[in-house]
């Protein structure tokens, strides 16, 4: 195990990990992650956000440890793994409790961030589990729920800061055949220049779809209640329906003193075509939505067009 006090702390960093859970009435995620700021200032965190509330904990540098090998993060008497989680957090308004195991874990098949991966990033994302099965239950504010036979995402960032801007969203569909869509467009720096990348990935009937800048996907339509994106013969798209965000902390340089707002399980609708034929058009009340307007939304007249037309 590598403790965090014994990292290297002259380059300001942050890396934290999303572990989602739910049932057919609850949601609950926790972002574990540790940062150091620019004056070499290091600690660990855990963030709980649920259909009704959001909660962040702290912790010292030297409570934080990480086998990268296995992908064991211990925060306190916390941990998380790809395997399943322990979490012991409790403060003045807000206590959960307990342990959840993963099973039938549905890995990408290759990084997200495609040839994006090998160039220096001001943000770089992962994608650990598009959907698992999970077993066991919580005990929140005194109440045992049960996520048995519930369904898991696991996703991670790393870098020195969140995009300026940025919309993400997440949604699992439990199912006989579990599915499982994650898009996300943002403001990259690279260098002297910036543009809007999107990533995304549907898994569907055994099936995984890619989405992405490096694949040739075109951003048609992204505001705060709207993503549109057309790829070849793909075409998606997500309407926000009715959110409830709530604040979450995120990085900005190595501090995590930037607030922004997701609503973990609010109503959003994904259409998504591919030569024109349908694939799926479902409506979620438990999907994830974050959108961080400080860059003017975009609209491709001429994509636009073009996908209504094909």
């Amino acid at each position: 195990m590598i403790q965090l006090r014994n990292m290297n702390k002259r380059k300001a960093r942050f890396e934290g990990w999303y572990f989602k859970h739910q049932n057919a009435h609850h949601t609950v995620a926790f972002i574990p992650g540790y940062h150091v700021d620019e004056d070499g200032n290091a600690s660990a965190f855990v963030q709980v956000i649920t259909e009704s509330t959001s909660h962040q904990f702290q912790f010292s540098e030297k409570e934080f440890s990480i086998d990268r090998t296995h992908l064991v993060i211990k925060i306190g008497e916390n941990i998380f793994t790809p395997k399943g989680i322990t979490v012991h957090l409790e403060n003045e308004s807000f206590s959960i409790h307990g342990s959840l195991r993963y099973q039938n874990k549905i890995p990408l098949k290759y990084d997200i961030m495609g040839p994006f991966s090998y160039l220096p990033m001001q943000c770089k994302h992962q994608i650990i589990s598009m959907c698992h099965t999970l077993y066991g239950s919580l005990k929140i504010n005194g109440e045992v729920v049960s996520f048995e036979n519930g369904i898991g995402y696991i996703e991670s960032d790393r870098g020195t800061s969140f995009p300026k801007s940025y919309v993400w969203t997440q949604c699992s569909v439990p199912k006989e055949q579990p599915s499982s869509i994650v898009a996300a467009v943002a403001d990259i720096p690279l260098g002297p220049i910036h543009f809007n990348g999107c990533i995304c990935c549907i898994y569907h009937r055994g099936r995984q779809y890619r989405l992405s800048t490096y694949s040739g996907a075109k951003v048609v339509r992204c505001t705060e209640n709207e993503l549109v994106l057309v790829q070849g013969r793909y075409f998606l798209k997500i309407n926000l329906l009715k959110e409830n965000p709530l604040p979450l902390k995120a990085p900005q340089k190595g501090a995590m003193d930037r607030m922004i707002h997701e609503s973990a399980a609010c109503k959003v609708q994904y259409r998504f075509y591919e030569r024109g034929k349908k694939v799926f058009d479902y409506t979620s009340k438990q999907a994830a939505f974050e959108f961080v307007p400080e860059c003017m939304p975009v609209y491709d007249k001429k994509q636009a067009i073009k996908a209504a037309l094909s």
